[in-house]
């Protein structure tokens, strides 16, 4: 068991690490102390609709700048860490299980792996139905998760869903390369 989590590990390494990275464009992630934030390689903005009743729909659009890209969370590798929406309240909130992707993104063979993988390369928006568990006013809280590659750097991007007399807002609150990232 510890030869194979040795192994995965090597491997990881190698593939974040390659110069062999499937961005068909040349630009490379300027490498930063892992202390600063990249995030002039993409951008990330929320949006909440209210669509009947206790229904909503959250939106999260990321730009992806200079040759970054992520991994859609409809990639069927188990290699890549793809991009999540994570909400850590359910008494208030309860999230559908189904996650669109405008424009979809379609599989293409990474060099890496030799195997599908659909990688996100330009903006994009996910869509996400919610479902609101109570009348009163109360706060929410969620995260973004995904690692931007070329550069193999995982992010948290944290927001806040908020009811006060049942008016509907989302607020980024952070945004940082994720806590147990060892660069």
């Amino acid at each position: 068991m510890i030869g194979l989590l040795t192994s995965l590990i090597v491997f990881l390494s190698f593939a974040c690490n390659s110069d062999n990275s499937p961005s068909h464009q040349s630009t490379q992630a300027v490498k930063k102390d892992k202390s600063e934030l990249n995030d002039d390689l993409f951008d990330l903005k929320f949006q909440i609709e209210k669509m009947e009743n206790d229904l909503y729909s959250l939106a999260v659009t990321i730009d992806l700048f200079d040759g970054s890209f992520i991994v859609s969370p409809h990639s069927q590798d188990s290699v890549y860490g793809h991009f999540d929406i994570i909400f850590k309240d359910f008494g208030n909130i309860v999230a559908d299980k189904t996650l669109s992707e405008i424009p979809a993104s379609y599989p293409e063979i990474d060099p890496i792996l030799n195997t599908l993988v659909r990688f996100v390369r330009g903006k994009t928006t996910y869509k996400q139905n919610i479902h609101i568990l109570t009348k009163g006013d109360f706060d929410a809280s969620g995260m973004i998760w995904f690692v931007l590659e070329p550069s193999c750097v995982p992010y948290d991007v944290e927001f806040r869903i908020s009811s006060r007399s049942g008016k509907m807002t989302i607020t980024k609150t952070k945004t940082a390369v994720s806590a147990g990232y060892k660069g």
